[in-house]
């Protein structure tokens, strides 16, 4: 998420953002077919199939890191597919932006601890925790909500259980468009989190087979939910604070993947059913909606069309109209119009 404010300007942030978390939902369509391939393959050459998993999957990670280590450009003045002009360009584009910001905060800049006590930060935690506390909820649980239908194998059982997330990466992807054409970043932030509230609430009281439909309609919201929510942090933070300001959001917003199984996990055991759990989280995600009228992208500022241009002017997402500017990375373009 740092790493899209030093290459992305805004206009066009939410489309990388939406990219992250549509590879995060067919990751997730890839990982269980895969996951249980590997664990058939117990007793070949004397390991176990978890064991299998484990190395397989662990060293596709090593592999990347190593990619990333040396390939992984940090900055447009560094990029070899970009001549002078599109560097200056983009680097021009960036740090108007970034200028605007700072001319805007009326507020001294929080120091990386008293980021603890600024309300739209932890504001931010809350909704993202809210976000991560939906996707936890139903990555673990939609299995079980699946076998419940009856009658299905294992393998069946794996198949319909990606389905949701082969859905979500559609819908991401369609969440980044809409947020950069229109700037309406809090508005598709907020379709989310109702559509994971309606979603989750629908499915604790459905049947099996419309709880499964309706956690589908989850899945869908608490990915665009999740997807959408970083452009508006990332405006927010200015300067040495975007680091460690995200940082913070991502520390304390995954704690909702130690929540959401212990809250489904104890009402289960003490129930025998996590449906009153689910209406919790649909609760918590309501609250998160209209935690989401709150945000500020940069003081003062709330949904807006205006984005400016290094020439001082400001030109609207929804019209098409921003400066051309160089591709972000080889086949990637940052303008509007890519």
């Amino acid at each position: 998420m740092f790493y899209f404010t030093q290459w992305f300007p805004n206009a066009t942030r939410g489309r990388a953002n939406a990219a992250l978390f549509s590879a995060s939902a067919l990751a997730a369509v890839i990982a269980g077919p895969l996951s249980g391939a590997l664990l058939s393959m117990d007793d070949t050459l004397g390991l176990h199939g978890w064991q299998w998993m484990f190395l397989i999957e662990g060293l596709a990670a090593v592999l990347i890191g190593l990619v990333v280590w040396t390939r992984l450009v940090s900055h447009p003045s560094e990029a070899p597919w970009l001549s002078d002009e599109e560097k200056t360009a983009l680097i021009d584009r960036l740090a108007a932006e970034e200028a605007e910001r700072v001319a805007t905060k009326t507020d001294k800049a929080p120091s990386r601890w008293s980021m603890l006590r600024d309300p739209q930060m932890l504001l931010f935690c809350f909704v993202y925790f809210a976000a991560q506390l939906a996707q936890y909820a139903v990555t673990f649980w939609l299995p079980d909500f699946v076998r419940d239908i009856g009658g299905l194998s294992e393998f069946t059982i794996g198949l319909i259980s990606v389905v949701p997330f082969a859905v979500a990466f559609f819908a991401v992807l369609a969440a980044g468009q809409i947020s950069d054409r229109t700037g309406l970043r809090r508005t598709v932030l907020g379709s989310g989190f109702v559509l994971a509230a309606v979603g989750l609430t629908a499915a604790a009281l459905a049947s099996p087979v419309l709880a499964v439909v309706m956690l589908i309609v989850a899945t869908i919201g608490f990915k665009v939910a999740a997807s959408s929510f970083y452009v508006i942090p990332q405006q927010y933070l200015v300067g040495a604070m975007v680091a460690p300001g995200i940082a913070l959001i991502n520390s304390v917003g995954n704690l909702g993947g130690f929540v959401a199984p212990t809250l489904l996990g104890q009402v289960e055991s003490r129930t025998g059913s996590v449906d009153n759990a689910l209406l919790i989280v649909a609760v918590i995600c309501l609250v998160a909606l209209a935690g989401c009228a709150l945000m500020r992208y940069q003081a003062g500022v709330r949904d807006t069309d205006q984005h400016a241009d290094p020439t001082g002017t400001s030109t609207s997402a929804g019209t098409g109209s921003e400066p051309d500017l160089p591709a972000a990375g080889p086949g990637r373009t940052v303008g509007n119009s890519g």
